[in-house]
């Protein structure tokens, strides 16, 4: 009889850990950062530099292996993303309200050492951007939210600056990746 009421609080505290409140902040300003709070207690997460040098060798392969990718690649992906979120947004929509985005801030420079390719560069990042914000907005508007997309045409790379901060709980977080998941299996 003991070991019943062992597994009845155990069950009772996994399930209150699962619906107590996160803040996640994610942040990526050439390095990835994500910090946690759960329960009020800040948890670190590792960062990790996304910008890895390599060998000569591995620069040369890359070089050597890297396509050009035509508008028309871009638009399929762009529509395949759109038919994602549009089916996505049907079942995700209860779970998705519960996630509460406090903050948002995007700052994204977009450049080429070709003139012309910046401007194409700038629309398809306006292209894939403000709809997927707007879809944001819709779902869970965010208290503050600054999104700036500026073409640099001295610059030769894509930089970006993001930040989010989001309230939820682990059940919803992962209801909201098994849903996704769900919806990709569907249509992919």
């Amino acid at each position: 009889m003991i070991w019943l009421y062992v597994l009845f609080v155990l069950l009772i505290a996994l399930l209150l850990i699962f619906f107590v409140p996160i803040n996640l902040v994610i942040e990526y300003n050439g390095k990835l950062k994500i910090k946690m709070k759960f329960m009020g207690i800040p948890l670190s997460i590792p960062s990790f530099n996304t910008n890895n040098t390599k060998d000569n060798k591995n620069k040369k392969i890359k070089k050597s292996n890297k396509k050009k990718h035509s508008p028309k690649n871009i638009w399929n992906t762009a529509k395949k993303i759109g038919i994602i979120l549009k089916a996505a947004t049907k079942t995700m929509t209860c779970v998705a309200k519960k996630i509460k985005i406090h903050s948002l801030k995007l700052i994204l420079y977009v450049g080429d050492k070709d003139a012309a390719a910046a401007a194409i560069k700038y629309g398809q990042a306006n292209a894939a951007i403000y709809p997927i914000l707007s879809a944001i907005d819709n779902i869970s508007p965010p208290k503050k939210s600054s999104v700036k997309i500026i073409p640099d045409f001295l610059s030769e790379k894509v930089n970006a600056d993001f930040k989010i901060d989001i309230k939820s709980s682990i059940f919803n977080l992962l209801a909201l990746i098994i849903l996704i998941f769900r919806e990709y299996k569907k249509i992919i």
